[in-house]
This record gives structure tokens, sequence and C-alpha cells, in this order.
């Protein structure tokens, strides 16, 4: 398990980078990064080779999930832990479970979404692959509220959305 550095300051320029994130498509396509947050949708991409530039947990959650939050670290560049009060300031959720990460925008342009019952999988390139996700409607609307400005769709049902 990484060593996680702490950080108790709202003016730390990571938690405003992160709050901005949350709210700015501007933001988002300028730094070249989205918010992933809560366990499930982080782990989901965790299971699926995605790395994170940032882990960031709260002190609560760090209690509640620590074998979670050990395997998510090992996918992190950076690991931080915040206080529970400054946690819900950057959060974008009304009851955070306390896990933000921040990644990288993929390298392609759209992302190609096929629907399949109920999952969806989702196809992207990272750094010249191609990575395929499969999770739950939930993935596909935290992507595309963090990272999604356009849609479309082709002949085949599949839907493409352009980065913010």
């Amino acid at each position: 398990m990484q060593n996680f550095n702490v950080i108790t300051s709202r003016e730390n320029s990571l938690i405003k980078l992160v709050s901005s994130l949350q709210t700015s498509a501007k933001t988002r396509k300028k730094e070249g990064f989205f918010v992933l947050e809560g366990l499930r949708i982080c782990e989901d991409i965790c299971e699926n080779g995605i790395r994170f530039d940032k882990l960031i947990i709260s002190d609560n959650a760090s209690i509640k999930y620590p074998d979670d939050i050990e395997k998510l670290s090992e996918k992190a560049q950076e690991c931080y832990k915040i206080p529970d009060s400054l946690f819900k300031k950057i959060s974008d959720t009304t009851s955070p479970q306390g896990i933000i990460a921040v990644s990288k925008i993929p390298a392609s342009d759209s992302f190609a979404i096929n629907s399949n019952g109920s999952d969806i999988e989702l196809k992207f390139s990272v750094d010249g692959e191609s990575p395929y996700i499969q999770t739950e409607n939930f993935l596909l609307y935290r992507l595309w509220k963090n990272a999604a400005e356009e849609f479309s769709t082709n002949e085949n049902g599949d839907i493409f959305v352009g980065l913010a």
C-alpha cells in the first residue's frame, strides 16, 4: 500500500483542481483529467487496467474500506487522505463514500459504447491500447457527466461520446 499524503487545507492546489474538475467541462478539457467518485466505479476502472493519477480518500473511508483502498492505491500514482469535512466540499454526491480518483482523459477523441443487455461495453484508447470496460450504467453516466459533451450514434447503434 502506498503512503498517503495528508491534505488539510481547502486552499491546497489539488483540492482546488478536483473541485474545478467536478464542475467545469472547460477545466477538464484544459487539464486533461476527469474525476471518478465512489468505490464501485473506481473498482470497475481498476479491474480493467486503468490507472489513476491521483486517489483521494476521506478519513472515514480509510476506516470503512481499508482492503478496497489498498487495492485502489496500487493503481494510483499519488495517494492523498483528507478530513471528511474537506471531502464533502469536493464531492459531487450528497452522501459521499469518501473515494475520489482523478484520471487522464483517454487519448482517443471519442468513446464507442455498445449496449449489451443491462451492461455497457465501453471502448477507448489509452496510451495506444484499447481496453474494454464492461460495467453497469452508473459508470457510463459518470463518464458522460465528467468527460462528455457530444453524443452521436452510427448504423450499428453504437453511441459515440465526444470529450468535453
